[in-house]
């Protein structure tokens, strides 16, 4: 018979239970290989968002370090430390100026307490005319109690000397000292130097000269006429400004044939003395004082800068094609490389007087400037197809 007592002691196993426990083991297994890809996938992407840092940053180093960009910024570095050095030459310009205008300012006559109110006097009319920068608000008002209502009595202008005669009386020689010192004033501002050398130029009133004005390299000659307006020793002193600023551009010039480079001194000349008198007419009373069999007193001007121009427009002046005084002309305007607007209205003034009333209008022939009178010359001459080589004789243009 049959043992039972074994049978009783194994309890039977189920088929299902038996698949369920295979079937969650391997979805254990499943599961925890999932969650190590997963783990896998996080570290790669993670390496994968590194590289590309890593590459982004090595691709923005890259454009920056170009030759190009590299030029680039050398470019820049070197322009803006031009600007500075530049800026910082002007500055030792101004002071120098400025020095040399208070030295002149305080070469005053008298008394102790005569030459205190007189150089307060001065300094405080340099100080408002803006020619003066270094002077402070409080020391400027303490000037003006030692004053005490001087007025200014500045000194005759620096290297001129004039050559007496029965026509020129002390009342036109004080006016003409005068104008010529305010002129120096203001050439100041734009780089002129007048005490830079010793050398003196001469003024005298020709007798026997009525209808012209020259300079003669060596002194400004004036017609008894054209003396009673300060306009045209002005005009032919700048030649000597012209000199005294670049001697080297000015012989290039003086002694030169071509017509042109005439004819941009003779604009530049123009341009300095219009810009100074704060109008673009030149010889607006000339035929007024001459009053000769040849003049016109309709005319209301010899020449204008006002009017812009191609340089065709001077031609035909003359039988040989260009006249120089129309060449100036034209030049006088083109000089500066002034800008304007459609109507044709001057905007800007390339050669400045700062300090004057009117130096804040658009149409202004005085608003401010960095152009140094140093740079005088022509870099580039209009393109033409006519360079005639004529002698030229520097004269206002009167005759």
């Amino acid at each position: 018979m049959p043992d039972k007592s074994k049978g009783a002691d194994q309890a039977p196993v189920c088929p299902m239970e038996d698949d369920a426990l295979r079937g969650q083991g391997q979805f254990d297994l499943e599961r925890a290989k999932l969650l190590q890809e997963k783990e896998l996938r996080e570290k790669e992407l993670a390496l994968k968002e590194k590289e590309l840092d890593l590459q982004h940053q090595q691709s923005w180093l890259a454009r920056w370090s170009t030759p190009a960009t590299v030029a680039i910024v050398a470019g820049l570095i070197g322009y803006f430390g031009t600007l500075i050095s530049s800026y910082q030459n002007r500055q030792l310009e101004r002071e120098k100026q400025e020095g040399t205008l208070i030295l002149e300012a305080i070469k005053t006559t008298g008394t102790a307490e005569e030459k205190g109110k007189q150089t307060a006097a001065n300094l405080i009319f340099l100080a408002d005319a803006g020619l003066i920068t270094s002077i402070s608000k409080g020391e400027l008002e303490k000037l003006r109690v030692k004053a005490q209502g001087a007025g200014p009595s500045l000194p005759a202008p620096q290297g001129i000397e004039f050559k007496q005669s029965s026509s020129l009386t002390s009342e036109l020689q004080s006016k003409l000292q005068s104008a010529l010192l305010h002129y120096q004033t203001s050439l100041v501002r734009i780089g002129y130097d007048p005490g830079q050398t010793k050398d003196r130029v001469v003024v005298r009133v020709d007798e026997d000269l009525r209808d012209n004005a020259f300079f003669d390299n060596e002194s400004v000659v004036l017609g008894v006429n054209l003396a009673r307006d300060p306009e045209y020793v002005l005009q032919e002193y700048t030649w000597y400004v012209l000199k005294q600023a670049n001697p080297r551009a000015f012989s290039a010039m003086w002694d030169s044939n071509v017509l042109q480079f005439h004819g941009f001194s003779y604009g530049l000349k123009f341009y300095l003395a219009c810009s100074y008198l704060d109008d673009p007419y030149i010889g607006k009373n000339y035929h007024s004082l001459v009053k000769g069999a040849d003049t016109d007193p309709k005319r209301r001007y010899l020449f204008n800068l006002d009017e812009f121009r191609p340089f065709d427009a001077a031609e035909g002046a003359r039988p040989d094609g260009l006249e120089t005084h129309k060449l100036g002309e034209v030049w006088g305007v083109h000089s500066g490389s002034c800008e304007r607007n459609s109507a044709g209205t001057r905007s800007t003034d390339c050669f400045s007087t700062p300090g004057s009333a009117s130096s804040q209008s658009q149409e202004s022939w005085r608003s401010p400037s960095f152009l140094s009178i140093q740079s005088w010359g022509p870099a580039k001459l209009p393109a033409t197809s006519r360079m005639q080589r004529s002698s030229v004789r520097r004269s206002s243009g009167g005759s």
